[in-house]
């Protein structure tokens, strides 16, 4: 008869549960019906909270050792062939006083490290820079010519090609949608793309590998190309310099 008690009282706890689950799921749809129509009712676009993304993340960037690259933390960004160079700041085609471009380093140089921020966190715990994730690169200085950012500058008509810039000013309207790929399948080699939106009303960006122009002056400037990709790979800032 005890046993029997016992058992009826689980289960009146279950189903007590269970009815619980279920009004607040119910309170939750209906919360999210709610903000949907306050934002119908604005006139204002926004994807549908039902419809959560809940899908894994991206993988995550490797450096030279197989190690998660980080944001916030400086990495040289180097080739993959050998002897390697890094990248670094030069005249722009202009050899006006600004921007500066992104060039190619001389051979066995490491050149300045730049760090990952992104545009737009999906959590304020995100500490890994991932695949295709839109993010801004900066070199870590300041300058008459203003803050480290990578831009995507305004097109040149000689040669019919957008240059990577840096050393803007705040607020700048450049484009500094950045994005890492793999470069090929089981290695820790990536390449770079500009990313931008074609349109005002557009809601998917166009994405164009960066490769590296040879100029008559002798720098190998970054530059937006259809036709060569910079193949690059990561190497942490303390690591490149013998400090691990």
């Amino acid at each position: 008869m005890e046993a029997e008690e016992v058992s009826c009282s689980r289960r009146m706890r279950s189903a007590e549960k269970s009815a619980c689950g279920r009004r607040m799921q119910s309170a939750v749809a209906m919360a999210v019906e709610v903000v949907e129509e306050k934002w119908r009712w604005k006139g204002l676009v926004t994807p549908s909270l039902s419809r959560i993304d809940v899908s894994p993340p991206p993988p995550a960037v490797l450096d030279v050792r197989g190690k998660p690259v980080r944001l916030g933390v400086p990495y040289h960004v180097l080739t993959t062939f050998r002897p390697q160079s890094g990248l670094g700041l030069g005249p722009n085609r202009n050899y006006s006083r600004c921007p500066l471009s992104v060039v190619q380093t001389p051979l066995l140089s490491d050149g300045i490290p730049v760090y990952f921020h992104y545009i737009y966190p999906t959590s304020p715990k995100e500490r890994l820079l991932r695949t295709l994730r839109p993010h801004e690169i900066m070199f870590n200085f300041t300058s008459a010519c203003g803050i480290g950012l990578w831009q995507r500058g305004d097109l040149d008509k000689s040669v019919g090609k957008y240059f990577i810039t840096a050393g803007v000013r705040p607020g700048s309207t450049g484009f500094s949608d950045f994005r890492v790929g793999r470069a090929g399948v089981g290695s820790n080699s990536y390449k770079l793309y500009s990313c931008y939106l074609p349109c005002t009303t557009c809601t998917k960006p166009v994405c164009k590998d960066i490769g590296v122009h040879m100029d008559k002056d002798g720098f190998g400037r970054l530059a937006v190309s259809d036709d060569h990709a910079h193949t690059l790979c990561l190497g942490k800032h303390e690591l490149i310099n013998g400090a691990y």
